[in-house]
């Protein structure tokens, strides 16, 4: 009578854990949808150009899912966002910590522009002129390298430094003179 006892409640005690297990994981699941849910609309905001509710949506989807996959790339969002609506030193400090936090992100050129670009904003253009100088040489053959050249050129025109202005738009001219575009590169 025991063993019998015993197993019966074995089998109830495992048929509780392995649908406690599928519900955890359907739960788990939801968390997830809701997550990516969160994610897009944050991600929507920002592409209808609803700059301020797209930030304060970003940050909210970095509070509630900080180790999520997607975190970076919120945090971009969130410092695009914040750039957008002149929020300088915000998008700076978003945008560091995209750079510290995830090396080898996805979109690591357009990181080291638009905080290149920020810095400008901030007149820290000796800072801005060495992130469009990593951008052109980490990302060569990244559409905007270019245009980080021709930036950091206008860095340096206007911290004084003509000369190597010049020498970096020779061959920013030189490049296109010969009827090469951006578009084709």
């Amino acid at each position: 009578m025991k063993s019998a006892f015993r197993r019966t409640w074995s089998a109830v005690f495992c048929a509780v854990v392995i649908s406690s297990g599928v519900a955890f994981a359907a739960d788990k699941d939801k968390a997830d949808n809701k997550a990516i849910d969160d994610f897009n609309f944050a991600v929507w905001l920002y592409n209808t150009a609803k700059y301020p509710l797209a930030a304060e949506s970003y940050g909210n989807f970095l509070k509630n899912y900080p180790d999520h996959e997607k975190s970076a790339d919120a945090r971009f969002g969130l410092a695009q966002s914040l750039f957008h609506t002149d929020k300088f030193q915000d998008a700076a400090r978003e945008y560091e910590k995209v750079r510290s936090e995830k090396k080898d992100f996805a979109q690591g050129a357009e990181l080291l522009f638009q905080l290149g670009q920020t810095y400008v904003a901030l007149g820290r253009l000796p800072e801005a002129a060495a992130l469009f100088e990593e951008a052109t040489s980490k990302h060569s053959s990244h559409y905007l390298a270019d245009w980080a050249t021709a930036r950091r050129a206008g860095c340096l025109v206007n911290t004084g430094k003509n000369k190597e202005a010049e020498e970096l738009l020779k061959g920013f001219l030189d490049n296109y003179a010969a009827g090469s575009t951006p578009a084709d590169k």
